[in-house]
C-alpha cells in the first residue's frame, strides 16, 4: 500500500491492521504540496482516489463528528458507494441503502447484502452504525481515539510515516522499491546559502528582462526569445521550489475542522 501511494501528493502515515489490512490517516505538512491543493477532495478521500488507481484492493475511507458519521468506498481510482448517518436524519430510501449495500458486497465479496442495507438505514446513533458497518464487512475495528483525536495511529505498533514527494520522485522511488519494503523517508534538503540564492534571483532578472526585450524587439528571432523564456522559467522554478521548501514554521498548521 504504501508503494503505491508514493506519488499521491500527501503525507500518510500506515499501520498494520491485522495480516490483510492496513490503517492509514493523513499527517499534516507544514507547507501542503502543490499538488494537494489543487486536489478537489477531502485530502484523505483525494489520496485513496491516487493510489487505489492501478490497484486490486479497495479502500474505505471513513470519517466521523460527533453528529455525523459517513463512509466513502473507493476502488480502481473511482468512488464506488457513499452513506452518511446523521443524529436527526431520517432512515435512508429503501432502494438506495440496497444498492449501496450490493456495491459494498460486490467489493468485499459477501454473498448477502442485506444486513449490510440494515445497517445502513438504522438511525439515531452515526458512530455505531458505522462501527457495525466495518465489522460486516470483516475488516478491523477502529482504532482507539478515531473519531475525537486527530493522527491517531502513531502509537499502534508498525506505524510508519510515508512522507509526501514531488511527482517524479515519487515514480522513481516506486519503481526502485522493492516489493514488500517500506520506502524509505526522502533525504532533507540542504538549506542553500545566499550566495545561492543571489546568483539564481540575478539570473531570473537578467533573463527575465532578456526574453522581455527578445519578444518586444521584432529584430530578435523566435529562437532566441524562446530560449531566453525557458532559462527565465528555469531560475523562477528553481527559487519557488526552494522557497516552499523552506521551514515557514516550528509547529503545524491547525487541523481543519
Amino acid at each position: 500500500m504504501a508503494q503505491a501511494a508514493l506519488i499521491c501528493g500527501h503525507s500518510l502515515r500506515t499501520a498494520p491492521a491485522g495480516s490483510r489490512h492496513t490503517y492509514v490517516e493523513i499527517v499534516q505538512d507544514p507547507v501542503r504540496g502543490t499538488r494537494a491543493a489543487l486536489l478537489p477532495e477531502e485530502p484523505l478521500t483525494s489520496a485513496a482516489d491516487n493510489f487505489t488507481t492501478a490497484e486490486e484492493w479497495p479502500a474505505l475511507v471513513l470519517h466521523r463528528t460527533p453528529e455525523r458519521s459517513s463512509f466513502t468506498l473507493l476502488h480502481r481510482g473511482k468512488k464506488v458507494a457513499a452513506h452518511t448517518w446523521e443524529t436527526a436524519a431520517p432512515a435512508t430510501d429503501h432502494t438506495e441503502a440496497g444498492a449501496t449495500a450490493a456495491a459494498l458486497a460486490r467489493v468485499y465479496k459477501l454473498a448477502d447484502p442485506r444486513p449490510l442495507a440494515h445497517i445502513l438505514r438504522a438511525t439515531g446513533d452515526p458512530a455505531r452504525h458505522q462501527g457495525e458497518l466495518v465489522a460486516a464487512l470483516g475488516l478491523p475495528p477502529l482504532p482507539t481515539g478515531y473519531g475525537g483525536q486527530q493522527e491517531i495511529l502513531a502509537a499502534l505498533p508498525g506505524a510508519r510515516v510515508l512522507a509526501r514527494r514531488g511527482f517524479l520522485a515519487g515514480m522513481r522511488d516506486t519503481m526502485t522499491t522493492k516489493d514488500g519494503v517500506h520506502p524509505e523517508a526522502p533525504a532533507p534538503d540542504e538549506p542553500h546559502p545566499a550566495r545561492w540564492w543571489v546568483l539564481r534571483t540575478a539570473g531570473l532578472l537578467f533573463f527575465g528582462a532578456a526574453a522581455v526585450y527578445a519578444w518586444w524587439t521584432p529584430d530578435i528571432g523566435w529562437f532566441r526569445s524562446t530560449a531566453s523564456t525557458a532559462v527565465a522559467l528555469y531560475f523562477a522554478a528553481k527559487l519557488l521550489r526552494a522557497r516552499r521548501r523552506r521551514p515557514v514554521s516550528s509547529s503545524l498548521p491547525p487541523e481543519a475542522s
